[in-house]
């Protein structure tokens, strides 16, 4: 009986101890899920390449105008006139060369025998040719060197041509961007023929002195005042004065667009040696339509 006591004790032992082999089993780990694979990166295509722009154009070194205008006259005085010019600059590092020209053209009716009847004809009352060409040496901001020439024909109005050459200095007083103002003065030669016809037809080489002005004054972005004045003093024998010659040429010029302005003139000539029969004072008023290239 004891022993089988014992043996129950024993069985009971090994059933309810926690080291039993039969006790409760444990849990198998929990598989963890499988990793997704890496995202393989998306290669973003190169943006195309755009063409390099050009580069801007070097500014222009150059400008040029062209003007014509007509007037005509009715009543007691009937006349046609016709007045042209063109100009042009070129700049090329310190050098600036200018060149120009006008030419003017009057046909008119004059009286011939007040009558009665009266008698009319049609005459050719001015014929007027200039040309003109310059350079310009700037040596420093305000300062420059210039050389120059003029031509005039004008044998209605007793010159049957004339020549001035010029070399000098020039100062720029005033240099800003609405108002310029130039001084210039320099030795110059005078030379001249009088028209066919008149009491004297001898050619005439002078020495001479030239001053002048320029002034520029842009009175807004459509109107523009200019002023160019000379004087020339000549000298036939060394103290002996030989004749002056004055000109100045006023001018407003007004935009009309981009291109085309309209321009009055009032042109302003004085002569102390003329031929006889002549008036030392010559005037041309014009109005003209101007073209900038």
């Amino acid at each position: 009986m004891k022993r089988t006591l014992r043996f129950f004790a024993i069985v009971a032992c090994l059933l309810f101890s926690p080291s039993a082999g039969l006790a409760q089993e444990t849990p198998a780990p929990e598989a963890s899920p499988p990793e997704a694979p890496a995202a393989t990166p998306v290669e973003t295509p190169p943006e195309p390449e755009l063409p390099e722009k050009p580069p801007p154009p070097p500014p222009r070194n150059w400008k040029a105008s062209a003007e014509l205008g007509l007037t005509l006259s009715t009543g007691n005085t009937k006349s046609k006139s016709i007045n042209s010019a063109v100009k042009g600059e070129v700049t090329e590092g310190d050098l600036t060369f200018k060149a120009g020209g006008t030419a003017l053209f009057t046909r008119s009716t004059v009286v011939i025998d007040p009558g009665p009847p009266v008698v009319e004809a049609k005459r050719t009352t001015a014929r007027k040719f200039t040309a003109d060409g310059r350079t310009d040496w700037s040596i420093s901001k305000h300062q420059y060197l210039f050389i120059l020439g003029t031509y005039l024909n004008d044998k209605l109005g007793g010159a049957e041509w004339e020549v001035t050459e010029s070399a000098g200095y020039g100062f720029k007083v005033i240099d800003e961007e609405k108002l310029k103002l130039k001084l210039e003065a320099g030795p110059a030669g005078r030379h001249s023929e009088p028209a066919r016809g008149t009491a004297q037809e001898e050619e005439k080489h002078d020495i001479a002195g030239r001053g002048a002005m320029a002034l520029e004054w842009v009175i807004s972005q459509y109107a523009t005042f200019n002023e160019d004045a000379s004087v020339v003093a000549s000298e036939e024998e060394p103290n002996t004065p030989s004749g002056v010659v004055v000109e100045s040429i006023s001018a407003l010029k007004a935009k009309v667009s981009d291109k085309l302005s309209m321009k009055a003139t009032f042109t302003y000539r004085h002569q102390s040696e003329v031929a006889a029969g002549k008036k030392e004072d010559d005037t041309t008023t014009a109005v003209t339509f101007v073209y900038d290239f």
